[in-house]
């Protein structure tokens, strides 16, 4: 029932941004005194100075802008269930092998342990534990078992697969490199919420390089066409200037900058390239609409 949900979310979702969006948004906008051409979308293609593509009304940018945050958007909901189940797993970590640790100390059988433990932490680490204790039970080696459960986990939850898998093999040390490993892990979870947190301040000066980049861009193109406008007879340097040309390669350079600083703020930051797409669809309806609105300036 919830992939049904999320299937229409995400379909509703493209088709709204994709679709409805640049049939109906035009013509409110226009309604609201905005000049905005009645013609649709459209392109046309420069050679000079390098083979380009031109963005030629302001329906075309709308278009542009919204199927972008289209996709993006609809794929972010499309996946972020999986970044829900990674960062539930990261919450679980800190009492995985604590716990797991505790049943051995008691005495319990290793197996046993996997799985009371797995009955502790729940869903979705419980799974992953379950898995692995069948996979031993049924004579696995505890590193190639490791090897299969681990695939897709965080980096976090491959170290407390690892370390059960060397404590089974220790031979009888099971506390000792638990212990070990306990330790390690909970060294590198605070480490690496030390560097989200330092980090995080960083995330609001890269968002905002790009709408300082969209604003001067913005400032650049009008003060141009400004002064070519003004001159009666321009210099060669303004005549040979295509406006039109000048204010589409700004907004798709925004565009391709907005796609790179979004990755680096989720990969370096969040440490998940997936919620990049959030930042690059919020982000594209932000640099369009201040492309848009700079035309009743």
């Amino acid at each position: 029932m919830k992939g049904l949900r999320r299937t229409v979310c995400v379909v509703s979702t493209f088709l709204l941004l994709t679709i409805v969006g640049p049939l109906i948004i035009p013509t409110l906008l226009s309604y609201a005194g905005l000049p905005i051409p009645q013609q649709g979308a459209g392109f046309t293609f420069s050679t000079k100075p390098v083979p380009l593509v031109v963005l030629v009304n302001d329906v075309t940018y709308l278009t542009v802008g919204l199927v972008v945050s289209g996709i993006a958007l609809s794929t972010y909901i499309g996946l972020s269930p999986k970044v829900s189940k990674a960062e539930k797993i990261r919450t679980q970590l800190s009492d995985v092998l604590g716990v797991f640790l505790t049943h051995v100390e008691a005495g319990v059988p290793v197996i046993e342990a996997l799985r009371r433990t797995a009955e502790f932490t729940g869903a979705p680490m419980s799974e992953y534990l379950e898995a692995y204790a069948y996979l031993i039970t049924v004579g696995e080696d505890p590193l190639r078992a490791e090897a299969v459960v681990t695939q897709g986990l965080p980096r976090e939850a491959r170290l407390v697969f690892t370390s059960i898998s060397q404590a089974i093999k220790s031979g009888g040390r099971y506390v000792e490199v638990l212990s070990h490993g306990e330790k390690y892990l909970r060294q590198l979870m605070k480490l690496s919420e030390m560097r989200r947190s330092r980090l995080a301040e960083y995330k609001l000066i890269l968002l905002l390089s790009v709408l300082a980049y969209t604003f001067s861009a913005i400032i650049t193109f009008k003060l141009v066409g400004s002064l070519s406008s003004s001159v009666t007879k321009p210099p060669l340097v303004f005549s040979l200037i295509d406006l039109e040309l000048l204010r589409s390669t700004y907004y798709i350079s925004a565009l391709i900058l907005t796609s790179i600083t979004s990755v680096i703020v989720s990969k370096a930051v969040e440490g998940n390239v997936v919620k990049s797409l959030k930042y690059i669809s919020l982000l594209t309806l932000m640099v369009t609409a201040m492309f848009i609105g700079s035309q009743a300036i």
